[in-house]
């Protein structure tokens, strides 16, 4: 009897202790994004990018009359810009590993800008699965390679 009841609280103990753990591992990785998230608030200008169109390319010549630019607001998930030519504006998707979709969900204005990269911009945001921030740093990464880097504006 008093085996079985020491198997008994033995149990129960360790699925408490189990679940317990469990919570904070969630808790914690859920912290983690919402601070990464947080950290993308703010304005953000293109300082590189790479796509096929835009290789051998300054952003001066692929972007003459303004440089790219996102301002992420992280409590509702909303961004909103330029690519160099258009207006953009719309929703992003943030997951727990880094990851983002975002250039799906853009709304864009429709100018013509002769000379201006603009559908590198939106394709390169199109390919985006994750990001990372190092410092003033955003990189927007596809698979393994970082298609767009940008620097945090002071605004």
């Amino acid at each position: 009897m008093k085996k079985s009841l020491l198997v008994a609280v033995c149990g129960v103990f360790l699925l408490t202790v189990g679940c317990k753990t469990a919570q904070n591992a969630q808790q914690k990785s859920e912290h983690t994004m919402s601070q990464k998230g947080e950290n993308l608030e703010g304005t953000w200008e293109l300082a590189a990018i790479t796509t096929p169109e835009t290789s051998g390319k300054s952003l001066t010549e692929l972007y003459p009359n303004k440089i790219p630019m996102l301002v992420f607001e992280t409590k509702e998930n909303k961004v909103y810009g330029n690519d160099g030519c258009n207006n953009l504006s719309g929703v992003y998707d943030a997951k727990s590993d880094n990851g983002i979709k975002i250039g799906d969900k853009l709304a864009s204005t429709l100018m013509f800008c002769n000379g201006v990269a603009d559908r590198a911009f939106m394709d390169g945001l199109n390919s985006v699965t994750k990001f990372d921030i190092q410092g003033d740093e955003l990189l927007f990464i596809s698979g393994d390679i970082v298609v767009m880097k940008f620097v945090k504006q002071n605004k």
